[in-house]
């Protein structure tokens, strides 16, 4: 079990404040990313494959762990920033225990985040009726 945490750096203030977080259990991903700085489809470098096979690069569609594992070595730049934890950091803890919408592993949704975070009218519409 790991958390990946994503800050926002400010550089003129030097100020950073926590925008989201990716939380693995086992296989099951939580994404939590409401300002949409994560792309699914974009491949993270591969530093460690945690023994899952080996490749350079992998998306979240390809290994959602790996992904997530290795998205500090994409997220490093001057203004977003990520790091993973070992232990859950309090503030994820108390996200987690709140009742949200089904992880990002679930079945189909996937593909419905990667809309939303695109900015998609349609996946919008689809992710506003009712089940």
């Amino acid at each position: 079990m790991f958390t990946i945490t994503i800050h926002h750096l400010d550089g003129p203030s030097g100020l950073q404040r926590h925008v989201g977080y990716v939380h693995v259990d086992g296989e099951d991903v939580q994404i939590h990313d409401p300002e949409g700085h994560l792309d699914l489809e974009l491949p993270t470098p591969t530093v460690d494959d945690r023994g899952r096979g080996e490749r350079r690069r992998a998306t979240y569609a390809q290994d959602p762990v790996v992904w997530a594992y290795n998205l500090p070595a994409l997220l490093r730049g001057p203004y977003v920033l990520a790091q993973r934890h070992d232990q859950t950091p309090d503030w994820v803890e108390q996200l987690l225990e709140q009742p949200q919408a089904p992880a990002a592993s679930s079945p189909g949704s996937a593909e419905l985040i990667a809309q939303l975070i695109a900015g998609s009218s349609a996946a919008k519409e689809a992710a506003a009726e009712p089940a």
